[in-house]
């Protein structure tokens, strides 16, 4: 019997699992990031962030639902998802999301089930997620396929400035760049997003 000479295998191929190899940088995030429980360190709040996003989502819930009915808007709801070339679950739980999708009381928003991705996010800084907000979660949303992601430090003390974000651009995620009063303009809610001390407000 003829013997053949053993495959050649590339160094990268050997010192990585398949699983991770030829992934997008957003991809190997949304694989790896750990999920949004309540046991974890990063979504217990303060005063200054329960008070901001307690005061936002109701202004951004009355006013798409008067604005845009067809249009569905959650605080706080596990969004679920595949990870990467896996049937494992993830999830992930904004402080607030919008998406287009039927306007009815859900306990997950299930990509899984084929819900559209959620077209806008707000995530309210504290000093125990801000560094997973403003790295992990931004490539775990542009794969998620989030057009626009704000972020606001109610404390303004967090970063500078306090409200700040991303947006999809040519197949990027690129910085959300503010007006000369640093309000930010969403297309998606067709509304401007003001910092007004440990607020965020709609405009």
């Amino acid at each position: 019997m003829e013997r053949r000479p053993p495959e050649h295998i590339a160094p990268e191929e050997r010192s990585e699992p398949a699983l991770y190899s030829r992934l997008t940088p957003e991809q190997f995030i949304l694989l790896t990031i750990e999920d949004d429980t309540e046991e974890a360190p990063w979504i217990m709040m303060g005063d200054p962030q329960m008070r901001a996003i307690s005061s936002f989502y109701p202004a951004l819930y009355y006013h798409m639902r008067a604005a845009h009915p067809d249009w569905y808007v959650a605080s706080m709801l596990p969004i679920r998802f595949w990870r990467p070339r896996t049937h494992v679950v993830g999830q992930l739980g904004p402080d607030a999301f919008v998406a287009l999708a039927e306007d009815r009381p859900r306990q997950s928003y299930d990509l899984m089930a084929g819900e559209n991705p959620p077209a806008f996010v707000v995530e309210v800084l504290s000093p125990a997620s801000v560094a997973r907000d403003l790295e992990l979660k931004r490539g775990a949303y542009f794969e998620l396929g989030v057009r626009e992601y704000a972020l606001f430090d109610p404390t303004s003390s967090l970063v500078e400035p306090p409200l700040q974000g991303f947006r999809r651009e040519q197949g990027a995620f690129v910085p959300w760049e503010p007006d000369a009063e640093g309000r930010l303009r969403s297309e998606v809610l067709d509304l401007w997003l003001i910092a007004q001390g440990p607020d965020i407000r709609l405009m």
